[in-house]
């Protein structure tokens, strides 16, 4: 019989499970139409394996149904809001859209005036309607929601805290026996002294995940959690840099295939992987005190005040350039030149904007680069990509890597390897 858990962390052999097969399709539809092919071909991806699991998980608990009202955390452009709205439900995508952050390439301002400008899904009109909020303080009713979702975003929320503060608002806001799904990092191995290597990415363990996602949202766990994966998941590890080069210049199905699968990343001596939280609000659940996000509601007030004046000022500077008028020209007549010089000053601005965000892409990289893992590790990179022209080489590194991976199972034990204990 044929199994998948809920819960658990990303396996190989979860793209090829007819269980979850039908909604890895769904997602890689929009892709695929981007790359000039009729219909989906699946590749080992841990962002698809996400989408997918969370439209299998409220699929099969009767969420995804017309008329249902969901919510997003943290949702940016994600898929998953795009899929979720074409089954006829009614999404509330929520992101610090009108905000300039370190994300505002993912949780564009566009989103709030157009959204189905970011997908090739066909939605009805109405069914998106994105809210610019911070999940830390949502600005959403409590108890109103048959689910919520949060698709690699609550890790880079910046601190522990800030984790715990939104998945208590996760909590808040959905109705008793709604489902909430959450995909994040799981941290699989990597140094003793530090869980992370940075605050802007947190790796969850399966004690960090219970303390401040599951119990600090109130909500159950559905079924019981698989925090293991096989060897031929192991085996399928990239080096997060070497991955984000390929990936970032995806034209095609063969660029796909040549950057992925990228199901566990290495980088700076962690090794992590995507998992899927699957969450359900008890029937008799009482109202909580929000000890959690009450922490963080003057800062979100101040930043909202700042971005709304940011704003106001943008849009004021914006009607001046539009509304000057001729004065050779008839009352109703627009004073072209003014109207050509806000267009080229708003052009100017977009390029400077994405001029920043190159930029900021840049020293990302540059840091990586210049991490320790990374330096020591290029001789081995260059010996790797040699031996991986010769079969014979490959096989023998394999049989050779899992023979020594066994010695060290036995003598330390591998608590995330199938057949470890969890």
């Amino acid at each position: 019989m044929v199994h998948l858990p809920y819960t658990k962390i990303i396996d190989i052999a979860d793209f090829s499970n007819p269980l979850l097969l039908p909604h890895l399709e769904d997602i890689a539809r929009g892709e695929m139409l981007r790359f000039g092919l009729d219909k989906p071909e699946i590749v080992p991806d841990s962002k698809q394996w996400e989408c997918a699991m969370m439209l299998r998980t409220l699929s099969d608990h009767g969420v995804l149904r017309p008329g249902a009202v969901l919510a997003g955390v943290g949702a940016g452009t994600e898929e998953t809001t795009f899929a979720i709205a074409a089954k006829g439900c009614v999404v509330f995508p929520t992101d610090r859209y009108l905000e300039t952050t370190p994300w505002s390439d993912v949780a564009p301002a566009g989103m709030m005036v157009r959204p189905n400008q970011f997908s090739q899904f066909d939605c009805p009109r109405g069914s998106i309607i994105p809210v610019h909020s911070d999940a830390r303080v949502l600005s959403l009713p409590s108890n109103f929601f048959d689910g919520v979702y949060s698709a690699g975003s609550i890790e880079h929320f910046g601190s522990i805290e800030a984790v715990a503060a939104a998945a208590e608002e996760i909590g808040r806001i959905l109705k008793p026996g709604g489902i909430a799904v959450l995909s994040t990092e799981f941290r699989l191995d990597g140094p003793v002294d530090k869980q992370w290597f940075s605050d802007d990415c947190i790796l969850f363990t399966p004690a960090l995940l219970q303390e401040h996602i599951i119990e600090s949202s109130g909500l159950e766990v559905i079924g019981t959690p698989v925090y293991t994966t096989s060897q031929d998941t192991y085996d399928s590890r990239v080096v997060l840099i070497e991955f984000l080069q390929k990936a970032k210049s995806m034209t095609s199905l063969s660029d796909k295939k040549n950057a992925y699968p990228n199901l566990v990343l290495y980088h700076d001596g962690y090794l992590f992987c995507s998992v899927h939280l699957a969450l359900r609000k008890p029937i008799s659940a009482v109202s909580r005190q929000n000890t959690r996000s009450v922490v963080f509601e003057n800062l979100v007030n101040e930043e909202a005040a700042r971005a709304g004046a940011i704003l106001t000022r943008q849009i004021s500077e914006w009607t001046q350039a539009y509304s000057k008028r001729d004065s050779s020209s008839s009352s109703l007549a627009i004073n072209e030149h003014s109207a050509h010089a806000a267009l080229a000053e708003h052009a100017n601005r977009y390029k400077i904007e994405l001029a920043a965000q190159a930029n900021r892409y840049e020293i990302e990289l540059a840091a990586i680069r210049g991490s320790r893992s990374f330096r020591f590790t290029k001789p081995l990179r260059y010996a790797t990509t040699i031996a991986r022209r010769v079969p014979i080489v490959v096989a023998t590194a394999r049989l050779g890597l899992r023979g020594y991976r066994a010695i060290r199972g036995l003598v330390s034990g591998d608590k995330y390897r199938s057949g470890g204990t969890s």
